[in-house]
């Protein structure tokens, strides 16, 4: 199954419009702040993102990684986020949303 580019679009515009969350973190990425450096003759870009200090400063040691429920699971995400069905690797058996 294909995707339709305008049915991405308009969910993404319904979800930033309907879902407080995703949209204040869409608008956070306008106070990121990217530089190129270059290293040793190879050009790199690194990023600042203010907002990222939530989930980079999360717990990752192997107790609470256990314990943390699966955020990309259909039941565990917020009820307001909504999906696109469509089939991973040609297997209905194997639905990703």
């Amino acid at each position: 199954m294909s995707i339709e580019k305008d049915k991405l679009v308009a969910l993404f515009q319904e979800q930033l419009a309907s879902w407080e969350q995703a949209g204040n973190n869409y608008k956070a990425l306008e106070n990121v702040v990217v530089k190129q450096i270059e290293v040793k003759g190879f050009p790199f870009k690194v990023q600042f993102n203010p907002a990222r200090i939530v989930s980079s400063s999360a717990k990752v040691d192997t107790k609470s990684i256990q314990e943390r429920r699966c955020f990309l699971c259909r039941e565990n995400r917020p009820a307001v986020q909504k999906g696109i069905d469509f089939v991973y690797n040609g297997n209905e058996g194997d639905p990703y949303t």
